[in-house]
């Protein structure tokens, strides 16, 4: 999918503008004339702290420190089927890389990132929230974090959506591991 451009900085702050050209990272195999297609890991890491009902972790960007993140509570059992310990809108997604591609969210009435073929779940996003009550096995980020919370979601999500959409406009495959 198409991701649109065209919103200058200021207009909307729900909504980040493109990047700058002096933001972007130089990328081995990116417009090299090797023809490369180049990727953007990001990478979650579980758990900094881990209560009934909620999981933060955090977020890196092809190894750099980005943000904290904001799970349902991580209920996965190794070896056992999604449908024998999910718990419907209360439960982590499992472990493992996913691909991330951006899409319009009928909830959301905008574009956000979207986790594909999360076993036993639809519809897994990146999106700005505080606590596990904003999340239905979505992941949350923030800039900041307590045991329950994430704060400055908004800031965070829109520094994360400009490099994911970055990626995407390159040309880069976008990943998601979940360890």
């Amino acid at each position: 999918m198409r991701v649109v451009h065209g919103v200058r900085a200021g207009e909307d702050c729900r909504i980040p503008a493109p990047l700058d050209v002096s933001d972007r990272r130089i990328r081995a195999g990116v417009g090299d004339g090797r023809g490369a297609v180049d990727s953007v890991k990001l990478r979650v890491e579980r758990p900094l702290a881990c209560t009934p009902g909620c999981t933060i972790g955090q977020l890196f960007v092809d190894g750099a420190e980005e943000c904290f993140t904001l799970e349902d509570e991580v209920r996965e059992k190794d070896g056992m089927p999604v449908g024998m310990w999910k718990i419907k809108g209360q439960t982590a997604i499992p472990r493992g890389t996913y691909n991330v591609i951006i899409t319009m969210s009928n909830r959301f009435k905008r574009e956000l990132p979207l986790l594909e073929n999360v076993p036993g779940f639809e519809g897994i996003r990146i999106h700005p929230g505080n606590t596990s009550e904003d999340t239905e096995g979505c992941i949350l980020v923030g800039r900041g974090k307590t045991d329950k919370t994430v704060t400055e979601s908004r800031i965070a999500f829109n520094a994360l959506f400009a490099k994911i959409q970055q990626g995407l406009n390159d040309g880069d495959k976008v990943s998601i591991e979940i360890i």
